[in-house]
């Protein structure tokens, strides 16, 4: 990784990133007790406030609302393919289990509190060994998306959730991969130091695939050196989730932002 990162502003990357939950997963017996039964949560929630300290987002806040899960929940829904958000381990990094699959999404909806699945489970050796820990609530919800649509605000001044006034970020719609149980979830209360789940996920793809490690780190340092970047974010301008990325665009919002900043520094010269 390069230092370029480190002070460039956060934007919105068109590669994917994870969440995580400390809560959210619910292990419920299901007909026959003999069979491991069935994994329910919620792997997202709505309206909260989590800090986000990542080398490759940036330093931010953000938040999700609802709606923001509609068009990929309705997708997976229309598509009837229950495998096409799959529901993996530590995101089929676990040294054990690997990239099994854990079961099968039968829900995905929104409801008041978030983003909420039910997946029954397999009846396979290595989900059983599982059983203990989901049984003892060991275990918090994290997810793989893209996001494909966002608000910044990148000053936002002081407040009570945001005491150091670092830019926010509403998440509007976003597409889901994949979802599953995580025994190192992020405390939404976290002190910015943290690794943020997204570079811990990128630092188990190099060892895996370098190259297509190498490629994100392109691609995210591309977005957030860019010259728009450096003068109040970009966007990228596809929101498509099945089309690649078509460039980036500034918001009127964010060009008032950075003209303000560059006539404070003027005047501080």
């Amino acid at each position: 990784m390069t230092a370029d990162l480190d002070t460039a502003p956060p934007v919105r990357l068109d590669i994917p990133v994870l969440r995580t939950w400390r809560q959210g997963v619910e292990l419920r017996a299901e007909g026959d007790v003999a069979e491991p039964g069935v994994l329910e949560g919620h792997f997202s929630v709505f309206n909260q406030w989590f800090e986000i300290n990542s080398w490759f987002e940036g330093h931010f806040l953000e938040r999700t609302v609802p709606g923001s899960f509609k068009r990929t929940f309705n997708a997976w829904r229309s598509a009837k393919d229950p495998h096409r958000i799959q529901v993996l381990l530590e995101h089929g990094y676990d040294p054990t289990v690997g990239d099994k699959p854990l079961g099968v999404n039968t829900t995905l909806e929104e409801d008041k509190t978030g983003a909420r699945y039910e997946a029954p489970l397999f009846d396979a050796s290595y989900v059983r060994d599982l059983l203990p820990a989901f049984e003892a609530g060991v275990y918090g919800s994290s997810y793989r998306f893209r996001v494909l649509a966002d608000s910044w605000d990148y000053e936002p001044g002081v407040s009570d959730h945001n005491p150091d006034g670092i830019p926010e970020r509403t998440i509007t719609e976003q597409m889901v991969f994949e979802h599953g149980p995580t025994v190192f979830p992020a405390n939404p209360h976290a002190t910015a130091g943290l690794r943020s789940a997204t570079d811990h996920y990128y630092e188990q793809l190099r060892s895996r695939n370098p190259r297509v490690y190498d490629q994100m780190v392109r691609r995210a340092t591309d977005l957030r050196t860019s010259p728009a970047a450096r003068l109040g974010g970009t966007e990228p301008a596809n929101t498509d989730p099945d089309g690649p990325p078509q460039g980036t665009r500034r918001s009127p919002l964010h060009a008032k932002q950075a003209l303000r900043r560059f006539k404070v520094k003027e005047y501080q010269r």
